[in-house]
């Protein structure tokens, strides 16, 4: 799974329900497991029983595709067999019993046109999907009438890329609580990629002054909580001063690296070569001040700072 699928399977396996009724029909949605046992490990984006207003139900796939991929009318017959093999093992789900029909959707959030099919027509089999292009929906329901989930999957909307719309986002995210905000701004700043507006987002950020903190990260916070676990228990099983410093000095590394590994992500190409090596040997708070600068800086100088390490030398 893609960096974009995993962020918008997360957004709708917590919130996103107004996206999910705009693409999925209206009626209650409650949210299934997403990992289904077969000769090769597959997990699905998203899967969720529907009751319609009028009692029916059914199952609604989910897929998410940042690029356009000729195997996925192939990908998704497999996924409907898997799906159709699990109900058969477990007709009655905690949700109650699961019914037989699955309606399977594919929402691409790519740039341009998707330009592959969409069907398999052979002479035993006929199968299809639905396709559904976020840049085609609208932003306005998804804000009015939704969660956090659904303000942060606006930005892939047709008018999401909008001046008006930004600050609409970044306003919910600041009415949030204190501990989502900082999630709900990294899978934003990762979302706003697929339409070239990072730069934007960044911009309006900073003019809100919107406070986030990473210790509230459920995303950001349990690497760096293990590093800095992971640092004491080397130093406790030392039994000595040294020992202690070693263990320290291990927990800033992992966390030089995870540092590294957001700035990778958000600027590809522009991190310097071996920049958790050189971090771990800045001060805890120094790193510590990084790492939260590393979230919503408009680059990696100035997630570093003027005493950046570049070129070779050390910070």
């Amino acid at each position: 799974m893609g960096r974009y699928d995993i962020t918008l399977g997360h957004l709708t396996r917590i919130g996103c329900r107004a996206f999910l009724q705009t693409i999925g029909g209206e009626g209650r949605l409650t949210v299934l497991e997403t990992d289904f046992p077969t000769a090769r490990e597959r997990r699905v984006d998203h899967l969720a029983v529907i009751d319609a207003p009028d009692g029916s139900r059914t199952l609604l796939h989910v897929e998410f595709q940042a690029t356009v991929d000729a195997r996925m009318p192939k990908r998704m017959l497999g996924y409907y067999s898997d799906i159709l093999n699990w109900v058969a093992e477990h007709p009655q789900d905690r949700v109650g019993p699961l019914p037989d029909e699955v309606t399977q959707k594919v929402v691409y959030v790519g740039a341009g046109e998707w330009q592959s099919g969409t069907a398999i027509c052979h002479q035993n089999l006929n199968f299809r999907f639905e396709l559904v292009e976020a840049s085609k929906l609208r932003a306005k329901p998804l804000l009015e009438t939704g969660d956090l989930g659904d303000a942060v999957v606006a930005v892939l909307t047709a008018d999401g890329t909008s001046t008006d719309v930004i600050k609409a986002i970044l306003g919910k995210i600041m009415r949030a609580p204190a501990s989502e905000r900082a999630d709900a701004l990294a899978q934003l700043v990762a979302l706003s990629q697929l339409r070239g507006i990072r730069p934007l987002i960044e911009q309006e950020y900073n003019a809100m002054s919107i406070v986030v903190s990473v210790e509230d990260s459920a995303i950001l916070r349990p690497p760096i909580d293990r590093a800095y676990d992971l640092g004491k228990a080397e130093g406790k099983a030392e039994g000595k001063a040294e020992g202690k410093a070693e263990g320290q000095a291990l927990g800033q590394a992992l966390v030089a690296k995870s540092i590294e590994t957001i700035l990778h992500q958000r600027f590809p190409g522009q991190v310097p070569s071996g920049l958790a090596d050189r971090l771990s040997h800045v001060a805890a708070e120094t790193l510590d001040e990084i790492l939260h600068k590393s979230l919503t800086a408009a680059s990696v100088a100035d997630a570093l700072g003027p005493d950046q390490p570049a070129n070779g030398s050390p910070p």
